[in-house]
């Protein structure tokens, strides 16, 4: 992937409520519709490209696609593309492969359900010759677009396409709503733009519909898409040799779909983190305790460190009371003196309020809000410190193994990469001739403030 192609994706994993991913809807409707139903097939879509005893002898070798239920790939679009594939292939000039299948043991045996429309993409249509005055424009706008694509069903979501584009590093998720309506999801919206002009170079047929926008919640579809993104840069995850093979092993166990281990896997690197960020800071060896103590033994640390600072507030808040009462009592009051004391105790109210606020912060067991961290990389421990939990402890360990799922594994992976990504930036600014304390005052100063890093 292309560092131009990273960055809106780098962005939104970490900062998803404010970047969002861009979706794109194509909608056909009418006359135009049912033409496209009948080129593309709907229903039994054996008969789309293939009758009588060929498709009979397809039927018993590969299953029916009316057996998969409702959870079946996008099917039209696959037959759109597998049209393409076969229209390029024909023409005059010789085009190499536009398509590289599963790679993967656990990825071949989710495509073997689906197995005709492996064979599909494979085969293409055996006549082309009343589709292609219609298609061959498109087709081309298509190889224009995309050089080498690679198509994988999404993970305990098989009515969702990965499309990714190896050549490019073009990324999106595609799937198709019940009323025939095409749905591209992407975080460069310049991948949704090539699509939008594929369908406009449709001969005749033309979308009633075509909407953009943006959604910005990190629920189920927008994690669906964080690990096709960060599977495609493993050299780019981190600086940091033990890290970046964590890393390795983690994506290597999703792919595989060992989703709770490649949560305990996951568990381990970030205690590794949070040690190596402990000790940098505190300057003492990290007690050897889980990750759940640990976040909290850092909340502990930096409360005490607020409680001392609150104290002293308070302190200067007495003597300003003395010095009050000294001067009222005076014969000859310096209302000046007077009205610069009343000024500075109510300074120093408000500096003890803020302080109680951020112990109270500290405190919360509910939140576990570190202040030392950013918030969203308060917000994905503390997403992730229950999954760890389940996957560790006995009693939850063989409930974890059914429940656990491929979006989980990711909350876990982006959990890791956020923490890793923000230590080995704030790594860099650290001036380890300054004490311990002025190093955490400097950080907590930088984590209270978003920023794009």
């Amino acid at each position: 992937m292309s560092s131009k192609k990273i960055d809106p994706a780098i962005k939104t994993i970490l900062h998803p409520k404010k970047y969002g991913v861009w979706c794109l809807s194509v909608e056909f409707e009418g006359d135009d519709l049912k033409k496209l139903n009948d080129v593309l097939g709907s229903g039994d879509r054996y008969y789309l490209y293939y009758s009588g005893k060929v498709a009979h002898s397809i039927r018993n070798r590969y299953g029916s696609p009316n057996d998969m239920g409702t959870d079946g790939p996008p099917t039209r679009f696959i037959g759109l593309l597998s049209l393409f594939n076969t229209l390029l292939k024909t023409g005059k000039k010789d085009f190499s492969e536009l398509f590289v299948f599963e790679s993967s043991r656990e990825e071949r045996a989710r495509f073997g359900r689906y197995s005709y429309f492996h064979h599909l993409m494979q085969s293409g249509p055996k006549s082309t010759a009343k589709r292609k005055n219609e298609f061959l424009k498109a087709a081309g706008e298509f190889r224009k677009s995309f050089t080498q694509v690679r198509l994988s069903l999404v993970p305990d979501n098989s009515s969702k396409l990965d499309f990714f584009d190896m050549g490019n590093g073009a990324y999106m998720q595609i799937s198709e709503e019940q009323n025939g309506t095409f749905k591209f999801c992407a975080f460069d919206i310049d991948v949704l733009q090539k699509v939008e002009r594929i369908f406009n170079s449709f001969n005749s047929l033309r979308p009633k519909r075509v909407d953009k926008y943006k959604i910005f919640s990190p629920d189920d579809s927008l994690m669906e898409m964080f690990f096709p993104v960060l599977d495609s840069m493993p050299g780019s995850l981190s600086t940091d040799k033990k890290t970046l093979r964590n890393f390795n092993q983690i994506t290597s166990e999703i792919r595989e779909n060992r989703f709770v281990h490649s949560i305990r896997v996951t568990g381990i690197a970030v205690e590794e983190l949070m040690v190596e960020i402990f000790e940098s800071f505190f300057r003492e060896k990290a007690p050897e305790i889980p990750l759940g103590s640990l976040m909290g033994e850092f909340s502990k640390r930096l409360g005490k460190d607020g409680e001392r600072k609150n104290s002293r507030i308070k302190s200067y808040i007495n003597e300003l009371d003395n010095i009050l009462e000294i001067e009222k009592g005076k014969k000859d009051v310096n209302n000046s003196v007077v009205h610069i004391g009343f000024t500075l105790k109510s300074l120093a109210n408000e500096i003890e309020k803020s302080f109680e606020n951020i112990k109270t912060q500290v405190g919360d067991n509910k939140s576990n809000r570190i202040i030392l961290f950013p918030s969203n990389i308060n917000h994905a421990l503390n997403e992730f410190l229950p999954l760890r939990n389940r996957v560790s402890h006995r009693v939850d360990r063989a409930v974890a193994v059914s429940t656990i799922g491929y979006v989980d594994a990711i909350i876990a992976l982006r959990c890791l990469f956020m923490l890793s990504h923000w230590w080995e930036n704030e790594r860099k600014l650290l001036n380890y001739s300054s004490d311990a304390q002025t190093l955490l005052n400097e950080t907590c100063k930088r984590s209270s403030v978003e920023v794009d890093t």
